[in-house]
């Protein structure tokens, strides 16, 4: 249902933000990009010192790290 809830909520946000003027929406966006940001950092931080278990390392066959914050900057 909550995608429902969404859908609904879109158009009229999608409306009200392009009214707003060029230095409110690249605000907007800067925010948006700083929340997602921290809120990646702070569920890596909460993992503390968590380790993957090794048959996930084998099962993957090469070497994977998911835990790295290399690729959440870029993809």
């Amino acid at each position: 249902m909550d995608i429902l809830k969404f859908l609904k909520a879109e158009k009229p946000l999608v409306t009200w933000f392009k009214k707003q003027s060029l230095a409110i929406q690249i605000g907007g966006f800067f925010g948006a990009a700083v929340f997602i940001i921290i809120a990646g950092a702070l569920a890596k931080a909460s993992l503390g010192s968590w380790q993957i278990p090794e048959i996930w390392r084998q099962n993957a066959g090469s070497g994977i790290d998911p835990l790295t914050m290399q690729g959440f900057f870029t993809s």
